[in-house]
């Protein structure tokens, strides 16, 4: 009976990650940012690996914080993820 409850409580908080999530990426999800421009040499190349390497570090901070505010839900996510993955690769 405990471990349904257990089950039940984190059915809960991943469903409350999963609006939260569905709540930080809606206003990106609303105007998709453009497409860079082509890099033309070097010097664009180069500003376009900045920006790039800027916004995958504000991404791995946003789901850095998100873990830690819900790690029960990260854990049981990881933990289904990983069943899902395991089921494809045993195909």
């Amino acid at each position: 009976m405990a471990l349904r409850h257990d089950i039940e409580s984190l059915r809960a908080e991943v469903e409350a990650l999963r609006r939260e999530t569905a709540a930080v990426r809606a206003p990106a999800d609303a105007a998709p940012a453009p497409a860079p421009p082509p890099a033309t040499d070097e010097g664009d190349i180069a500003s376009v690996m900045q920006k790039l390497l800027s916004q995958f570090g504000e991404t791995v901070e946003t789901v850095g914080s998100e873990i830690e505010d819900h790690p029960q839900a990260s854990v049981a996510a990881a933990f289904g993820l990983g069943i899902v993955v395991g089921m494809l690769i045993a195909r």
